[in-house]
């Protein structure tokens, strides 16, 4: 299965794929957050199930895919669309090719300065659970490095990159 989230913002939302694709429960995202004024950590458990609820975690089915993933991202890949990837790269099968992401995963506040200029602050910072990696500012973490150009530009370069990665997959196995 391919699933292309280069798109953003068009047509990308959290859909049931996600829940389709469950077979484990399992945490995809930590989140470092405020405690004290200038102070921040890891966010304990009850409090980052009431800031996300249940998306903080992969759904249980005994009946979910279990077949190989290739999640396409690049520039454009930000917000909402770096959420629903982070899920996906969670699976076994899970693989990601593409471009840096923006590393724009969790929320944004936004607070008016004196002069009443906004000031866009991000108050809460997406970490990898199983390494306490940042992934906020910094992206996802890819399996494979695209690189597009002006001058060796190829349309179909992260589909058949794509494709090329499931055939070698299903060879081996």
């Amino acid at each position: 299965m391919i699933i292309d989230l280069r798109n953003y913002p068009l047509g990308t939302r959290k859909s049931e794929i996600v829940d389709f694709l469950s077979t484990e429960k399992k945490r995809f995202v930590s989140i470092i957050g405020p405690i004290l004024p200038g102070q921040r950590d890891l966010v304990k458990k009850n409090s980052l199930d009431l800031l996300l609820g249940d998306t903080s975690f992969l759904k249980n089915k005994k009946n979910g895919y279990k077949g190989i993933i290739v999640i396409l991202v690049d520039r454009n890949t930000l917000s909402k669309a770096e959420f629903i990837a982070l899920q996906l790269q969670h699976y076994q099968n899970a693989y990601t090719i593409g471009e840096q992401t923006g590393g724009a995963i969790m929320n944004t506040k936004t607070y008016k300065l004196l002069n009443g200029q906004p000031f866009v602050f991000t108050s809460y910072m997406a970490v990898d659970p199983i390494d306490n990696s940042p992934l906020q500012r910094n992206g996802l973490k890819l399996n494979k490095q695209m690189e597009e150009s002006a001058l060796s530009f190829e349309p179909y370069s992260y589909l058949l990159e794509a494709v090329k990665y499931i055939e070698n997959y299903q060879d081996e196995y």
